[in-house]
């Protein structure tokens, strides 16, 4: 085991226990920008238009992205965010979070055909923090 993996493994689990309130404002912001954007978009012209179309591209793919979060997060640690997040925007999109639920978990059983050794997206951004944090303290 490599000083990295120790130093990842030694990172309290409280660090990292999700807020409520930031999820759930988080998800209702990101709604709401993504959709009163395209709706201005309808009516605007020009550059205006465009201006408009990127922040609700920016905005809608920012709440999509909560399905990956909810996969991740127990009914109980942020109570009616799967709710809130597809009626939002995953059944607007035909994205509701059912449809990657599964599929993202069985990704992660050591059995499956499709397991994946360790998340790559994770052990990278937090090898990335340790490496940066460890640099700092010397």
């Amino acid at each position: 085991m490599t000083p990295i993996d120790v130093a990842i493994r030694t990172i309290p689990g409280a660090w990292f226990a999700p807020v409520r309130r930031i999820y759930r404002a988080d998800i209702v912001l990101s709604a709401a920008l993504a959709w009163s954007t395209i709706a201005m978009a309808m009516v605007a012209t020009g550059r205006a238009r465009a201006a408009l179309l990127i922040v609700t591209a920016f905005s809608l793919y920012r709440a999509v992205l909560f399905i990956y979060g909810i996969t991740h997060l127990a009914q109980r640690d942020v109570p009616g965010l799967r709710l809130a997040s597809n009626a939002l925007v995953g059944v607007p999109l035909l994205l509701p979070s059912f449809l990657y639920e599964g599929v993202h978990t069985d990704t992660l059983a050591a059995d499956s055909p499709y397991a994946a050794t360790a998340e790559p997206d994770i052990v990278t951004v937090v090898a990335g923090l340790v490496r940066r944090a460890s640099r700092s303290h010397r």
